[in-house]
């Protein structure tokens, strides 16, 4: 077959104007580096430009400050969440298949590697610059559905590289479109293995219970008059389910305070509502605040979450509690207790069934 007329994907989106190009770089080692304050280097992706109109979406819904009349709002009036995480989309996954067919060839050894871990749950030890194969390869393998019966609960079995311990391996994670969660971690202590960027880390915060002394703070202000948070102990931090409103995280970020007010990551909840990922070569308008079910690879947790308790002056909805009790707290239960739910989506359902 002649290649003579064939259309190269990357030069199409340099002629269309929709990227520039750059100094070439090594696209293997573009994901190595450590995490920042920004997603990439403005106006950078994998080594090529983007438009400034692309990268300034990109900020607003990734990493501007969290509250109410901040980034989501401003974007909301201008042009649109919908319209803007569209762009994002065509934009991203142009891209992605120009690097996927062009640039970066998955290692064949590193596949194979992923795949039987992958299968058998066993984890993999993995060097930095193997990064970018592992992502491509588990975007293949990795599952993902909607919970029969809800149209708000999501479970996904991933394969998930741990940039801070070098393991690789298998990792279950939920997610809700109504219950907001808020993260707020906390440093490792000292001689600890990080696990966190100081940007996620916008207080002073040393403790669990520094979290919960500020908390106890803001229920005595008006802002927080009716709050109703499930709480739970990490291992890095603080999880806050707040069961007292209902609300995607788009309509937590404009219409409520609490994410400023608390110090949570502001990552997290930028992500919650657009997630961008350059690793996963990934572009997503989830609009859903996910949690973590099973220990990230290389890292001993002993528990995922402990529940401490109920708390604030507020009153909890019943259907957010009955969520998250059966699709977080008994969904880690089943994963520690029973081999047989680690293997499949489906047979972690069956668990969370009986």
């Amino acid at each position: 077959m002649s290649t003579e007329n064939q259309i190269n994907p990357l030069q199409a989106l340099i002629d269309s104007g929709k990227i520039r190009q750059a100094t070439p770089i090594d696209p293997r080692n573009a994901e190595i580096r450590k995490p920042t304050s920004s997603v990439f280097p403005t106006g950078e992706f994998l080594g090529m430009q983007v438009s400034p109109r692309v990268q300034s979406i990109i900020n607003e819904l990734t990493l501007a400050p969290i509250g109410a009349g901040t980034a989501a709002g401003t974007l909301f009036s201008k042009v649109g969440i919908k319209k803007a995480a569209g762009q994002l989309k065509r934009t991203g996954g142009q891209l992605a298949k120009a690097i996927d067919d062009k640039l970066i060839p998955v290692d064949k050894n590193i596949e194979k590697k992923v795949i039987e871990s992958f299968g058998t749950t066993k984890n993999i030890k993995f060097r930095p610059e193997e990064t970018m194969d592992i992502y491509k390869t588990a975007n293949k393998l990795n599952q993902s559905l909607t919970v029969p019966g809800t149209k708000n609960i999501n479970l996904r079995r991933e394969f998930y590289p741990n940039v801070y311990t070098g393991e690789a391996g298998v990792t279950y994670f939920g997610g809700t479109k109504k219950v907001p969660m808020l993260d707020i971690d906390l440093p490792e202590p000292k001689g600890g293995l990080a696990s966190h960027a100081a940007d996620q880390m916008p207080h002073d915060f040393k403790t669990h219970q520094d979290v919960y002394d500020h908390l106890d703070k803001m229920f005595d202000t008006p802002y927080m008059a009716d709050a109703s948070f499930r709480a739970y102990n990490t291992k890095a931090g603080v999880r806050l389910f707040d069961v007292n409103n209902r609300m995607s995280p788009l309509q937590y970020l404009m219409l409520t305070r609490y994410t400023n007010l608390l110090k949570s990551d502001p990552r997290y909840v930028g992500k919650s509502v657009v997630n961008f990922n350059p690793k996963q070569l990934s572009l997503d308008f989830k609009n859903r605040f996910d949690y973590r079910l099973s220990p990230k690879p290389g890292r001993v947790e002993p528990t995922i979450a402990d529940y401490i308790g109920t708390l604030g002056p507020g009153r909890p909805n019943p259907k957010s509690v009955a969520e998250i009790t059966r699709y977080h707290d008994d969904a880690i239960q089943a994963l520690q207790e029973y081999p047989e739910a680690r293997y499949s989506l489906g047979g972690l359902l069956r668990l969370l069934d009986k």
